[in-house]
């Protein structure tokens, strides 16, 4: 197991390094203050992930606690007590605010996320061990996580490339998605050369690019569409009373999922007052 610069504190330690003279005066919990009590002596290293979790939903000592748990997640990022990823689930419910005041602490959950990405995840999609609720309860909890730290851009490919795989949508097939998402970015690159042609003194600007910077800014541009369409998906998996009704042709068609076809779901989406275009206003 990986050591951090708390792993040998012992809990009372810890206490005392908060103004707590006595670990029973932490909570008026009489069960919290005996399972204290029992694991005072104990070095966060020493302790289970029953303990690790319990002080994550309790919130004590959270500055501590995250290292061992972070630590342990580079490891094996999937691990709990009562279940896969609940480890990570827990400190996914942790608040922005905890994340901004504790830098250090960020920029290993970072670090932490971008193991995952790369190592992790292709495996547990083949590991029979995971089944589809696992794999969906994991990525939720990734999402929360890559949100609340402004992350969430780096790996959109993944979550909605997982979303795909999983079919775990009622209101859209997998093929379907697909022909969204690919005709946006057809339309996207469209549109950028095409302003490009139009707008001189962009245009003079772009060509003072070299290849790869073009490449990262049509990359930019295209994550931003990936990125919006997954908060479309969970938005609408999370809220299953959901019902989008939209104007095709001018016919009103209700329930976006069960009637619309591919172009009707594409236009009212991406088009200029499409679902998107209206979402990232009111984001504005």
């Amino acid at each position: 197991m990986m050591e951090h610069k708390f792993s040998l504190l012992k809990i009372s330690d810890i206490g005392k390094m908060e103004g707590i003279q006595e670990i029973e005066n932490i909570n008026s919990d009489y069960s919290i203050t005996s399972w204290l009590i029992q694991i005072r002596h104990k070095k966060i290293s020493e302790l289970s992930n029953f303990d690790l979790s319990r002080f994550l939903r309790q919130e004590l000592f959270l500055k501590y606690i995250c290292y061992e748990v972070i630590s342990r997640l580079k490891t094996n990022p999937f691990q709990g007590h009562m279940r896969e990823g609940e480890l990570l689930e827990l400190l996914s419910r942790l608040n922005k605010e905890f994340w901004e005041e504790n830098p250090s602490l960020q920029r290993e959950i970072i670090l932490l996320l971008d193991i995952i990405f790369e190592k992790h995840l292709p495996f547990i999609k083949e590991d029979d061990w995971f089944d589809d609720g696992d794999i969906r309860y994991i990525f939720h909890s990734l999402y929360k996580l890559t949100s609340k730290l402004q992350i969430l851009y780096k790996y959109a490919d993944a979550f909605i490339q997982t979303e795909l795989e999983l079919r775990a949508l009622d209101y859209f097939g997998k093929q379907l998605i697909k022909e969204v998402r690919d005709n946006a970015r057809r339309e996207i690159n469209s549109k950028f050369n095409n302003i490009l042609k139009e707008n001189n003194e962009l245009s003079k600007g772009i060509q003072t690019l070299n290849k790869e910077q073009i490449q990262m800014l049509r990359s930019f541009i295209m994550t931003a569409v990936d990125t919006l369409l997954y908060q479309l998906l969970f938005t609408l998996d999370q809220n299953p009373e959901i019902k989008i009704n939209v104007d095709i042709d001018g016919q009103e068609v209700k329930d976006i999922g069960n009637n619309v076809g591919t172009n009707g779901l594409y236009s009212n989406l991406f088009g200029p007052k499409g679902w998107i275009a209206r979402y990232s206003s009111e984001k504005e």
